[in-house]
């Protein structure tokens, strides 16, 4: 390898200080976050909140939700739309 080019670890660090220092830690944060592919299986999260809910069943629970008074949502028959105990919506544990 050639000794004039740096190492990426110190590339990455110089390039993340100037970006830093260009656009700030929030800008940079976001700028970096667009190249994450993100965590956890979609379609195991996805069956484990919404199960075998319909859509409509999905947007019923979310207006029920939003009303100031929950109470008074008539029961469509259905369970709300939760996640497993013990387990984070993202599928990371906790």
């Amino acid at each position: 390898m050639n000794s004039d080019v740096p190492a990426l670890t110190e590339t990455t660090r110089r390039a993340i200080r100037l970006l830093s220092q260009e656009l700030g830690v929030v800008e940079t944060v976001r700028f970096l976050n667009q190249f994450s592919g993100g965590l956890g299986d979609y379609t195991e999260d996805r069956e484990a909140l919404f199960g075998s809910l319909t859509l409509e069943e999905i947007v019923a629970d979310i207006r029920k939700a939003r009303r100031p008074n929950k109470g008074a949502a008539p029961d469509r028959g259905h369970k709300a739309v939760r996640a497993r105990p013990g387990r984070s919506r993202r599928g990371r544990g906790g």
